[in-house]
């Protein structure tokens, strides 16, 4: 469970991009082949929930289910594993390779080690929304070669920057959904609702089903930032991202001030 955050239905806009990582600090996957249960290991316990699946009895304690299907491997109609049913003979493979009768070569293709994503404002994205003329920004935040990411969360900071400390503050006032999660996604903030006025930090995350779990690269949240008119030219405010797993890092682009009332992303100096 997504701690201190509150679930909303993913009806959301597409526009930001951002590194995700786990709640709790690491990565969460999709199950692997034959992890049934969803412990982390494939055991005699998932071989008997796999028996239950392809018997069609009930199998509350099945938090994968498309995980139990393992037979055959290789697998057929373009799949690496399986055949988009669950058998006895998934059931058999399962046991089998929880006592060490088939190998984990034999067993299941193995899925390549996830990269640690990279965090980048998207500079262009946020600029053409300042050319439309807007009081408000959308910070772009790119995820990049993410592998098989089912849950995640990322929070995002504005602040002045050192170089101009006395600029009034920008605020927060809401975060949409990208257009790399699926319509299956759950999509969630922390504060829900944001406050009427926004706030200076906002912490969002997703929880997808394991089959729509997110590869490659994408938009996964839009921060939205509002600020008012009398904002000096020449005013810099910074962006932090943190997520659990790695630490806080600013931008490598600012907020600036380039007219009144007016924001733009810039490379940071």
């Amino acid at each position: 469970m997504l701690p201190l955050l509150a679930s909303t239905a993913r009806r959301l806009v597409p526009v930001l991009l951002l590194c995700v990582a786990a709640l709790g600090g690491q990565c969460v996957h999709a199950a692997t082949p034959g992890d049934v249960d969803g412990d982390g290991k494939v055991t005699v316990a998932d071989a008997t929930i796999a028996v239950k699946l392809a018997l069609g009895l009930s199998a509350d304690e099945a938090q994968f289910p498309a995980a139990a299907d393992v037979a055959p491997y290789p697998g057929v109609d373009g799949r690496k594993i399986g055949d988009g049913k669950i058998t006895i003979a998934d059931a058999t493979r399962i046991i089998g390779f929880a006592l060490g009768l088939i190998s984990a070569d034999q067993f299941a293709p193995k899925d390549p080690a996830p990269t640690q994503p990279s965090l980048s404002v998207d500079q262009d994205a946020a600029q053409d929304l300042i050319r439309a003329g807007l009081k408000e920004i959308t910070i772009p935040i790119r995820l990049t070669d993410v592998h098989n990411v089912a849950v995640g969360r990322a929070k995002v900071t504005v602040a002045p920057s050192a170089a101009t400390p006395s600029a009034p503050p920008i605020k927060i006032v809401r975060v949409t959904a990208g257009e790399m999660l699926p319509e299956t996604a759950t999509f969630l903030t922390s504060p829900d609702p944001i406050p009427q006025g926004g706030v200076d930090s906002v912490t969002a995350g997703f929880i997808v089903p394991p089959s729509d779990a997110l590869t490659g690269t994408g938009v996964a949240f839009n921060f939205v930032v509002a600020f008012p008119d009398n904002v000096p030219a020449g005013s810099r405010y910074n962006v932090t991202i943190s997520t659990p797993s790695f630490a806080d890092m600013d931008s490598d682009a600012v907020l600036v001030a380039v007219a009144n009332g007016v924001l733009a992303v810039e490379p940071k100096s």
